[in-house]
């Protein structure tokens, strides 16, 4: 059983959720780190690698989909693929320096934070608005400072943010399983997609 506040006996469910949610938090950072790369240094593996971190969207949608349904999920990773798709054209745009349409873009980007912050509040109340956007905000700020320094070539500063970004990878998935855990008071953990499973994805 999940009980709402410090969680001293750890059920295999809570586990089994937590590290699923963090492989998942995990891979997303570890792509967008090869896809600011990719564009940035011009590689020729560039589409291969945004057709991978695209992928990530459908991820998160199938590993949610047992618990909100395929609607829910579907809705959440069309948010979560327009995140990605606004990311990598960022980064493009920023690395050519058409700094009017960085801004264009980047106001997109945080509305699209709004959108996937209230959603996932709207499917599941136990999450707490303000503090998840806040995250997620976060996120998209060190994204773009890591791209913003790779253009730049300040390799060390780089490297310090991804770094960051993935230990906030960590709070964030921290964050979401706990809502899932108090909204799901007992439940046998059945996922379509199990940690083995995502550690098979290519």
């Amino acid at each position: 059983m999940f009980s709402g506040g410090p969680r001293c006996q750890i059920s295999n469910e809570y586990y089994n959720l937590n590290n699923s949610m963090r492989l998942l938090w995990e891979r997303q950072i570890s792509w967008k780190r090869l896809a600011i790369i990719s564009i940035v240094d011009k590689t020729k593996d560039v589409e291969l690698v945004l057709r991978r971190l695209y992928k990530n969207s459908h991820d998160f949608a199938n590993f949610l989909e047992p618990f909100y349904g395929a609607k829910s999920a579907n809705t959440l990773g069309a948010h979560l693929k327009e995140h990605l798709v606004i990311a990598a054209e960022l980064i493009c745009t920023g690395n050519i320096g058409d700094l009017e349409r960085v801004k264009v873009l980047k106001e997109r980007w945080y509305q699209n934070a709004l959108t996937i912050s209230g959603f996932l509040n709207e499917i599941n109340p136990y999450l707490n608005y303000e503090e998840f956007l806040g995250m997620f905000n976060e996120h998209l700020s060190l994204t773009e400072a890591a791209a913003y320094y790779r253009i730049n070539q300040n390799f060390e500063k780089q490297v310090m943010m991804f770094d960051l970004l993935a230990i906030q990878a960590f709070d964030i998935s921290d964050l979401l399983t706990n809502a899932i855990a108090d909204q799901f008071l007992e439940f046998s953990l059945t996922l379509k997609t199990s940690t083995e499973e995502i550690l098979l994805l290519n």
